[in-house]
């Protein structure tokens, strides 16, 4: 085999090893899921809602594959989201008073703040 083909197939099958890897952290969110509730039932636990909050998409800090749209409600013992978030792993919420920009400076340590 001439060294050119050799190149060329080691170039290609890292190219698609590289697409698959991205491809499988982008998917695997989505297949692992668990059920989602109904919207029914969103509705009935954001008649309970504490505080509610809109998630918009549009926001400094927001990018193609970091985002949230939709209307977050909090209760005494949920968090709902009615709307749409970016596929990701097991994303974690923090409930802060502060500004995103003074989260994002602390975020090496963040403080979650448990529901009773």
């Amino acid at each position: 085999m001439k060294i050119r083909t050799v190149v060329l197939l080691i170039a290609t099958h890292c190219a698609v090893g590289v697409v698959g890897f991205g491809l499988g952290i982008y998917a695997l969110p989505i297949l692992i899921a668990p059920p989602a509730p109904s919207e029914a039932e969103i509705k009935a636990m954001s008649t309970q809602a504490r505080y509610t909050a809109q998630f918009r998409r549009d926001l400094k800090d927001s990018d193609a594959l970091h985002w949230g749209e939709g209307v977050v409600s909090v209760g005494p013992k949920f968090i709902s989201l009615m709307g749409k978030l970016a596929p990701g792993p097991d994303y974690k919420l923090y409930l802060s008073p502060e500004t995103s920009s003074i989260f994002l400076r602390n975020s090496l340590r963040p403080k979650p703040i448990l529901l009773d």
